[in-house]
């Protein structure tokens, strides 16, 4: 990725922070653009890739989550296509969550949310495929975020029985959600239209 500007929102999360610090890594130089609110109608955005790590805090009410992780991940996708189109290429990656497929109780918003991304991922790529602009969602599973550690403490959820469940026996991290993203934006990656799921196999082990 060589003169490429990337975009992340949510960047202070904890995912998001280990996206910037890894495309950091990636990149001679990382450039910082101005806050601005998700769910407000969208307005022009210059990069060539967009990554969306932004999400709506835990106890937000039904209407807000659907604003800022489905509706604000939408809005934030029309700002950047124009100049992704006016160069014929782009990177997208989106966020979903294991939870849309397999909710707690209580997550009804969260998981019609995460679903309509996933959606928005397939039509996205579809569309804007053949202008060289490649859209893709990563779900992760459990990751070791502020978030998480503050649901183990609360008690929503067990750290025991989250690592029972996973083959590999561990949390992911979230430098190595990270790492898919990296790859999924590099010039080199042609997949297109996909949910990439990182949780060390939690989905599919019974």
């Amino acid at each position: 990725m060589t003169n490429r500007v990337a975009v992340v929102t949510g960047a202070y999360g904890g995912i998001g922070r280990a996206v910037c610090d890894v495309l950091e890594l990636l990149l001679p130089t990382r450039r910082l653009g101005h806050e601005f609110d998700v769910t407000r109608p969208p307005y022009g955005l210059v990069c060539d890739v967009l990554i969306c790590c932004h999400a709506a805090f835990s106890d937000a009410k039904f209407r807000e989550v659907i604003g800022v992780d489905l509706i604000g991940t939408y809005n934030v996708c029309l700002s950047v296509l124009p100049h992704m189109l006016e160069q014929h290429y782009g990177r997208i990656v989106t966020f979903s969550s294991i939870r849309a497929h397999a909710p707690r109780p209580g997550q009804a918003a969260y998981a019609a949310a995460k679903s309509g991304v996933e959606g928005l991922t397939r039509a996205l790529a579809v569309e804007y495929g053949p202008q060289g602009i490649l859209v893709n969602c990563v779900a992760p599973g459990a990751v070791l975020t502020p978030r998480t550690t503050e649901n183990i403490r609360r008690g929503i959820v067990s750290e025991e029985e989250l690592k029972a469940r996973t083959p590999t026996g561990r949390l992911t991290t979230p430098e190595e959600v990270a790492r898919v993203v990296a790859w999924l934006v590099s010039e080199e990656c042609h997949v297109n239209g996909q949910v990439v799921v990182v949780d060390g196999g939690w989905s599919i082990s019974g």
